[in-house]
């Protein structure tokens, strides 16, 4: 992704963010949740020094439970063994009570977030200035916003489950403890021994992960190649040279998932030999060594058995968390550029006329990128209602000129007015509501012709929309359509002809009754027929709004009232096809 870090993740920086954001985002649903945790752990516990007392009581062995003894007393039952397993049963079934309602807050907490980011990020994305976002591959967007906001989620799944699994496993040691603390230093050293010992395992999941984040976004590059691209391959018969380049993508990420899984399975492995190892370790030294009774050893044992798969659970889950920051830390980088580009946010009630002239003078712009200046000092005058065609070789600056005066972007140096109004920064994005824009590459909806219309005027009805076909010379062929404007267009348009296309897209520019409409090539790919067709809808439009017309060539430029040459970024020279009936104070700049 241009101007995008690679994953080269700080885990430390990476995590302390990622638990910060979620604290931030979801502070009451986290509290919910860690309460439930808490109260679960609490009542297992619970439930297990509660068990010992009945051992005994089923063995008539050991003194009795005084503070049991009080609080069943206090609710009417003797401390006997009925009564004290039937505590067990309901301190049993308000743990499971307490788990399925955390299970529902943990699960709402994770996809909330997943959900809150990947809005975050789009949002970013379409506030940013276009000068920026125009630098980034659309691949690695949709890999992000996709994929990589799956990968996230599972990060914060993984996150949430270290802290539910230490917290049991602190149950399970402060229960160990209770009944014997010198077994359970024993235990809790040996733990410690065990997770030393495993750390080299999660410093490979961590360069694993880095290196996995390349090879997921090269599988997804050149699947988004082959898709936008599958017409020309097929047409060019190189399907099969891009299929070897997916499949070396694919291979390159199955060998990372592999690895992955292969040190997970060995981290299980050790844990697993290990506590085996831990389990009998022991029993033996609390039965030979502490001469513990059978009530408590079972205690003991029970703890330490629940507690080994609780540190292979901490393992796994932190190897997973591990292999989730890079996209975290991606993300988080991307998000910052785009704040930083972010556009300022349009003035609101701000209104435009062009009633006058829209005139650029010593218009200068300069990409971070180019050797040359892709604008020099561009000064040229487009009256009101006239219709003006920019010319000129690729490469020229036309489109670059017409990000001008489209508002996407800003010139270095030099002005841009609309009629006595300076078009600042400040202002483009309210001065795009007052543009109507029809480019070279038609964007349409796979939906109606209908949904795509709206897209230049959500609240119009169906009069408006008939209205702008008409205009649009569009009306014609809508009509004949099986469903009207219900009728689908296809993926990108593809049930369409390419003229239906373009007209369809003039259509929606018209909708938005723009003060200024730009065409940028959006007739270069016609036919004679087609191109006339468009020729008579802009010639009727001709004194009702201001058009400019960006060609390379095209047939359609001798309807203009005047034309500009562009060359390497500068005017050089400026034909005028009718007489040009300036209004007053309006000169055309030199």
């Amino acid at each position: 992704m241009a101007g995008t870090p690679g994953a080269c993740v700080n885990p430390g920086a990476a995590l302390r963010t990622l638990t910060t954001d979620l604290v931030a985002v979801s502070p009451a649903r986290l509290a919910l949740s860690f309460g439930l945790l808490l109260a679960a752990g609490l009542t297992e516990g619970a439930s297990l020094l509660v068990f010992v007392p009945a051992l005994q009581l089923l063995q008539n062995a050991g003194t009795e439970n005084a503070r049991l003894a009080h609080a069943l007393a206090s609710v009417g039952l003797a401390y006997e063994l009925g009564p004290v397993l039937l505590l067990c049963v309901a301190l049993i079934a308000a743990r499971a009570v307490l788990v399925y309602a955390k299970s529902r807050s943990a699960a709402r907490l994770h996809f909330g977030f997943a959900d809150h980011v990947r809005l975050r990020l789009y949002n970013a994305l379409s506030e940013a200035r276009w000068s920026h976002t125009r630098t980034l591959r659309t691949a690695d967007l949709e890999e992000l916003l996709t994929a990589g906001i799956e990968r996230i989620q599972s990060a914060v799944w993984a996150l949430i489950m270290l802290a539910q699994t230490a917290v049991l496993a602190t149950v399970y040691l402060v229960l160990s403890a209770f009944a014997s603390p010198t077994l359970t230093a024993l235990v809790g050293t040996a733990g410690v021994a065990l997770a030393l010992a495993l750390r080299g395992h999660r410093r490979s999941v961590v360069l694993l992960g880095k290196g996995l984040h390349d090879d997921r976004l090269a599988c997804f590059r050149e699947l988004s190649t082959l898709v936008h691209g599958l017409k020309v391959a097929k047409s060019f018969g190189t399907e099969t040279a891009h299929g070897e380049h997916f499949a070396h993508a694919v291979s390159a990420t199955r060998t990372g998932y592999m690895r992955y899984a292969d040190l997970t399975a060995q981290s299980g492995l050790w844990l697993q030999l290990a506590a085996g190892a831990l389990l009998a370790g022991a029993v033996y030294v609390g039965a030979r060594h502490l001469q513990l009774d059978l009530p408590t050893l079972l205690v003991l044992v029970f703890c330490v058995a629940r507690l080994a798969p609780y540190l292979g659970q901490l393992q796994t889950l932190s190897q997973q968390l591990l292999f989730a920051l890079p996209t975290w830390e991606q993300a988080r980088a991307l998000e910052t550029q785009l704040t930083n580009a972010r556009e300022p946010p349009p003035l609101s009630g701000q209104r435009f006329t062009l009633s006058r002239a829209l005139v650029l003078e010593s218009v200068s712009v300069r990409y971070p990128t180019g050797t040359t200046a892709a604008l020099d000092k561009v000064s040229i005058c487009l009256p009101a209602g006239s219709f003006t065609a920019l010319v000129g070789p690729s490469g020229a600056g036309k489109s670059t000129l017409a990000d001008i005066l489209l508002g996407l972007i800003t010139a270095d140096s030099g002005t841009v007015r609309v009629d006595e109004q300076l078009l600042t920064t400040d202002l483009t994005r309210a001065w795009r509501g007052f543009v109507g824009y029809v480019p070279q590459e038609t964007f349409l909806l796979p939906d109606t012709v209908r949904a795509n219309l709206l897209l230049g005027d959500p609240g119009a009805n169906d009069g408006a929309l008939w209205q702008a076909l008409d205009a649009a010379s569009a009306s014609e062929f809508v009509r004949a359509l099986p469903r009207g404007l219900d009728s689908p267009v296809g993926e990108r348009g593809t049930l369409l002809s390419g003229g239906e296309r373009q007209r369809l897209a003039l259509a929606r520019a018209l909708l938005r009754k723009p003060l200024l409409l730009v065409l940028d090539e959006a007739t270069s790919s016609l036919d004679a027929d087609n191109q006339d067709r468009i020729g008579r809808a802009l010639a009727n439009l001709r004194g009702r709004m201001t058009i400019l017309l960006i060609a390379h060539r095209s047939a359609l430029v001798e309807l203009a009232d005047q034309t500009v040459v562009l060359q390497a970024g500068r005017v050089s020279d400026v034909l005028k096809q009718t007489p040009l009936k300036l209004p007053s104070g309006i000169t055309v700049p030199s």
